[in-house]
């Protein structure tokens, strides 16, 4: 996914909310976000935003050492998602279609994201999305290919989110490899993070190596990229994992909700909207040649 203007004044509002995470100290702070502005001409020259996102949540551990500032407040929503749990899961098994529910939950989970620096409530999302229908919804093929996938590998996004994840697996009846990110980036799960939500009960944690608030295959270890080019089913999830691999030719689903004008543009819908989406990278290839075509 390309970058936008509107991503401009976003990457900086990310890097003072990781700044003012990782320091109280005011001149830090300031020092951070002048490196950005110093950098930010070369990083608009990268592919995605998750490419831009992994210079910037990365300058405030090197300006600060504080190499996970959102360790607290990972701990704390993955202690709420706890506690809503067991009131998730009898929902989830009361429901005429199970699955179709833990879907639901699971993407009313990727509002905890701190990214933008924006305050939720973890319980009121939860119920405002189980009450909104997703705009994208390729469901069908997904049952179809759970059907005839032996295993299935998972691409988390941010801690908290994690408990959610967990249900969703549960349903899923299928071996799942749970892949997370390789060193603290933002409130993203590292597998420190995953154990914490019990999601070692359900599915393998594997550490894909990447230092980027989504999956970047070349920052990824050789080992994760090996299994992600031989797997089967992929079930993504988070908006960053979308902005770098929805060109990528693999059988992805992509589970989020769009949280900026950006992403919202891309996929022609609106802000707040869930999507399960089924990968179509030559779609999008063929739209974008559509649309510089018309621009000439």
């Amino acid at each position: 996914m390309k970058i936008y203007p509107e991503c401009i004044p976003c990457f900086f509002q990310q890097g003072l909310t990781t700044l003012k995470m990782a320091t109280k100290d005011e001149y830090l702070q300031l020092k951070g976000l002048k490196e950005i502005a110093k950098q930010m001409p070369n990083l608009m020259e990268l592919p995605t935003p998750t490419h831009v996102g992994r210079v910037i949540h990365n300058l405030p551990k090197l300006i600060t050492s504080n190499y996970d500032p959102y360790k607290p407040v990972k701990a704390k929503h993955t202690e709420v998602a706890l506690k809503l749990y067991p009131k998730l899961k009898e929902m989830v098994e009361s429901s005429s279609d199970p699955l179709f529910t833990a879907l639901k939950v699971a993407v009313s989970g990727n509002i905890i994201d701190f990214g933008r620096g924006e305050e939720f409530n973890i319980e009121e999302e939860i119920e405002r999305t189980l009450n909104k229908d997703f705009v994208i919804f390729d469901y069908k093929e997904f049952k179809r290919d759970l059907q005839k996938a032996t295993k299935i590998l998972w691409l988390a996004d941010n801690a908290g989110e994690t408990v959610l994840d967990k249900l969703l697996i549960e349903e899923l009846n299928k071996p799942v490899i749970y892949a997370v990110r390789g060193t603290p980036v933002l409130n993203d799960a590292t597998v420190d993070d995953a154990l914490s939500a019990g999601i070692d009960k359900v599915a393998k944690i594997i550490d894909s190596g990447t230092d980027a608030p989504g999956i970047i295959l070349e920052y990824c270890t050789s080992e994760f990229r090996d299994l992600f080019a031989q797997s089967e089913l992929i079930l993504s999830k988070g908006q960053g994992n979308y902005e770098t691999l929805t060109e990528v030719d693999a059988p992805i689903f992509f589970l989020f909700k769009a949280k900026c004008a950006a992403v919202a543009e891309w996929l022609g819908v609106d802000i707040g909207d869930i999507i399960f989406k089924r990968n179509r990278p030559t779609v999008i290839a063929s739209r974008r040649r559509s649309n510089l075509s018309t621009s000439r």
